[in-house]
């Protein structure tokens, strides 16, 4: 859309009309409160937080069954990290601008109000809050393993699942709303803690018997099946999700024209790093065939170091804390930016109240919380999953055959994947839009000309494409969370215009 569209469209009361300065003012009603506290490592701390999650320990195999040598496994791992900086590349630039509520704003500036709102809306009720519950049914599933360990019964653990996962988000809630401190203060404490864990896999891998044994190609993928470098690539670019969530706390990182790009550039290298390091300690360790068929290659990995049983509840915590840190990240980044979208929109106005004792945005840290625990009692249990094929078939839509899937986990991924990739697309598409405005910054521009915008497209045009072949009828859950951003962009213009 021409700005001049977007101006035709919502008149003077489109964002897109003005210039929004790269630092607005905190508004009169209980507005944003935010002073630049997060250091260069906090922010850094918070993007390696929220991007190692549980992918590390799933996805392995879900890669390297799909390729046909470990070598090109680890080439595809590698690759997913350049193509995550360029596109954080791209997210610093509009960053430093455009400090608060990250995608949300850079959305709204280019395109105006409905954009913007759509987009938020999409993050409250699929896109963010999906992924909270994703991590949580991790959580859950590795720690029912360590339940199943000392005695408890499978069926059993089967019916605490939900409720695992859904504590796990409450209690996060908890030490979010606590206050800013507590919530970065137990960002770096789970960060160090994971970062730790995966340094124990790396030497274990490292020192297993067997590290010695070649990884060669072979003529078939590890799963015995032709090559599948594209499926690959989804599930690589998937592992490396989530960074884009740490430009949204752009106005609480201190000097952010320098520490902006440095904490999503660095800390992106920091997981491309680390995240080469724990598949090639996994292909050394177990060696390349067992790694395409490995569920468990962390817990397999520590018990070839000769750790046993311990190695295996050991890495059964380690995931649970990778899980825990992602959903903390999630919850105190994606609370920024439902509260700009609650800033700027009447029908959200309350999302937008920050409390200025704590300097927290509790509505919008308790609005995604109470979704994501719906979204787990709705998709990871019995009477949850029956309501759903209910409202489906009222709709003349066929069922959702739960069975097909793991567990909550699978189905909230999948589900949201395909809105997470349009709505980075049209992330690209706002970056042209204001670079060409001359809306981004001098202090910091992202190298690489046009070329960048261009590869950052690309990526995720393909990851659409990809993502919504896959996910198939589970990917209208976002269309229909886009379609009420629409409705509400409407009645909250209108009664604005009302209003003034």
């Amino acid at each position: 859309m021409r700005q001049g569209d977007s101006n035709s469209a919502w008149g003077d009361d489109s964002v897109a009309t003005r210039d929004i300065p790269s630092t607005p003012p905190a508004h009169v009603d209980g507005g944003d409160p935010r002073r630049p506290e997060l250091s260069l490592w906090d922010a850094t701390s918070l993007m390696i937080g929220i991007v190692v999650g549980t992918s590390l320990f799933v996805s392995p195999r879900l890669v390297f069954g799909n390729v046909s040598s470990a070598g090109q496994g680890l080439l595809l791992w590698g690759l997913g990290g350049v193509l995550s900086t360029i596109g954080a590349l791209l997210f610093a630039e509009l960053a430093v601008t455009y400090p608060r509520g990250g995608a949300y704003t850079y959305l709204t500036a280019a395109f105006g109000r409905t954009a913007g709102l759509v987009y938020g809306v999409a993050v409250l009720t699929v896109m963010l809050t999906a992924n909270i519950g994703a991590m949580a049914f991790a959580f859950a599933r590795y720690f029912r393993s360590i339940l199943t360990d000392l005695g408890l019964t499978l069926e059993a653990g089967e019916r605490l699942g939900p409720w695992l996962a859904a504590g796990a988000v409450f209690a996060l809630a908890l030490f979010n709303t606590g206050g800013f401190q507590m919530g970065r203060m137990t960002q770096n404490l789970l960060t160090a803690a994971k970062l730790l864990g995966l340094g124990l896999i790396v030497l274990a891998g490292f020192s297993a018997a067997g590290a010695a044994r070649a990884v060669l190609a072979s003529p078939e993928g590890a799963s015995g099946v032709s090559a599948d470098y594209g499926l690959a690539m989804v599930f690589v670019l998937y592992a490396f999700g989530g960074w884009s969530d740490a430009a949204t706390v752009a106005a609480e990182v201190r000097k952010r024209s320098v520490n902006i790009p440095w904490a999503l550039v660095g800390g992106l290298a920091a997981v491309t790093a680390i995240y080469l390091m724990v598949n090639l300690a996994y292909v050394r360790g177990i060696g390349f065939t067992a790694l395409g068929q490995a569920d468990l290659p962390a817990r397999d990995v520590m018990v070839g170091a000769g750790w046993g049983r311990v190695a295996g509840q050991g890495v059964s915590l380690l995931v649970m804390i990778s899980a825990l840190g992602a959903v903390q990240g999630m919850l105190f980044s994606g609370s920024r930016a439902v509260a700009a979208m609650g800033a700027d929109h009447r029908v959200f106005r309350w999302l937008g109240e920050w409390n200025h004792v704590t300097h927290v945005p509790t509505p919008a840290v308790w609005a995604l919380t109470l979704v994501s625990l719906a979204q787990i009692g709705l998709v990871g249990t019995s009477g949850g999953q029956t309501l759903v094929n209910g409202g489906l078939s009222a709709m003349n839509i066929r069922p959702i055959d739960w069975a097909s899937f793991g567990d909550g986990f699978d189905v909230l991924v999948i589900g949201s994947a395909p809105t997470f990739w349009a709505l980075m697309f049209g992330v690209g598409l706002a970056f042209l839009v204001l670079r060409r405005q001359g809306k981004t910054p001098t202090e910091f521009r992202a190298p690489g000309g046009a070329l960048a915008p261009i590869v950052y497209l690309g990526t995720c045009g393909f990851m659409f494409w990809r993502a919504t072949d896959y996910a198939g009828a589970l990917g209208l859950l976002g269309l229909g969370a886009g379609g009420i951003g629409v409705v509400l962009a409407a009645f909250s213009s209108r009664s604005r215009a009302t209003a003034d």
